[in-house]
């Protein structure tokens, strides 16, 4: 029901409400993905590690690899106890360790995340006119495929024509403003050249007026020499 309700939601302006929310984390997830898998080997990484350097102690956090993902991944949201490092029976080694681990988690890697998202929450925004669009035709063709005929009322649905393409692959790598900047180019593009049409249709109109006077002036000195033949 959530995904069916945020799906419909698409339709109205993408500037009054998360209506982009499915299109921008689609988005996001895909810029991100091959970062999220290193992430997840650097962090598989401190796993095994904290897991060997624990396997003496009687420690509930580090006594399985899976329990040292699960203590590791608390580590990187700043859910910690540093008690459990200073008991272990290598503390120097685990404290080395755990401020390595600190800073490269999340004091680097996690803000480059934060980063990336930024840049693709900034990139579906500033490219949200033609998805917008996009969304509203599907759910147009979807209503007016699927709706039983007594709901099609006319004051609801207008026998229109709706018509949409796109060239790439991709919504998010056309905007609005390179879409009507090209229709403008375009129409400045065929204002030329009808111009440069009509001025040739005028030379050419120019032209045949000056070989129609030249073959007036022939039919008329041939006609004048065949009614002089017959005199001579």
């Amino acid at each position: 029901l959530w995904s069916k309700l945020q799906y419909y939601a698409r339709v109205f302006s993408p500037t009054k409400n998360a209506n982009a929310l499915i299109d921008t984390l689609e988005l996001v997830m895909d810029d991100v993905k091959w970062f999220l898998f290193y992430l997840l080997l650097t962090m598989l990484g401190f796993v095994f590690a904290f897991f060997i350097l624990f396997r003496q102690d009687d420690v509930r956090d580090f006594s399985s690899w899976w329990n040292s993902l699960a203590t590791m991944y608390s580590y990187m949201l700043v859910m910690f106890d540093v008690n459990i490092l200073y008991n272990s029976t290598n503390p120097l080694a685990a404290m080395v360790l755990f401020i390595i681990y600190e800073f490269i988690m999340t004091l680097m890697l996690l803000n480059i995340m934060i980063g990336i998202m930024t840049t693709c929450f900034d990139k579906a925004t500033s490219t949200q006119g033609l998805p917008f669009l996009v969304s509203r035709a599907q759910i147009i063709d979807e209503l007016e495929s699927t709706l039983p005929r007594w709901a099609l009322r006319r004051a609801w649905y207008p026998p229109f024509v709706h018509v949409l393409k796109a060239q790439p692959v991709s919504t998010y790598e056309i905007s609005l403003n390179s879409v009507w900047s090209s229709i403008g180019l375009m129409e400045s593009n065929l204002a030329e050249g009808a111009a440069d049409t009509r001025k040739r249709l005028e030379v050419m109109e120019r032209e045949l007026t000056t070989v129609n006077q030249q073959l007036d002036l022939l039919i008329q000195q041939m006609m004048g020499r065949a009614m002089a033949a017959p005199a001579r």
